[in-house]
């Protein structure tokens, strides 16, 4: 089962205010790098592993996109539109389930080709990626 939900649960049409810390903060262990050749993105995440109680925030640019988010093994999707350059996606642990850390599963699509990857997170330690936008 996919859910897709909006930015920050905005209707179709609402205004949203646009990314603007697009700078991994210091504070988020950098785990890697990608690179989509589209603004327009398909993100999701979910636990691929042992389902194990982790409770996440999922972050893009500094925005809140889940908050409190018990990941299992069904996808949860949000669609965003980020600005040309580098952006970043940064999960904080809330409760890191009985296998430390936090680990989610994340998949971004940009409508030519679907990358995954895994981000590590501990409380108090959240970690990140950059996604490079290359037009």
């Amino acid at each position: 089962m996919v859910i897709v939900v909006g930015l920050d649960g905005c209707k179709s049409g609402d205004a949203v205010e646009p990314f603007t810390n697009s700078t991994l903060p210091s504070n988020y262990t950098n785990q890697g790098t990608i690179t989509v050749k589209s603004t327009k993105l398909k993100i999701c995440v979910w636990d691929y592993s042992a389902i194990d109680g982790d409770v996440i925030d999922l972050f893009v640019n500094g925005r809140k996109m889940f908050s409190k988010l018990a990941i299992d093994e069904n996808k949860q999707c949000i669609e965003v539109t980020l600005p040309d350059g580098e952006n970043w996606i940064g999960v904080s642990a809330i409760e890191e389930g009985y296998n430390p850390p936090a680990s989610p599963r994340v998949e971004i699509s940009d409508g030519v080709r679907t990358q995954g990857f895994d981000i590590l997170a501990y409380i108090n330690k959240p970690g990140g990626y950059k996604i490079k936008v290359v037009l």
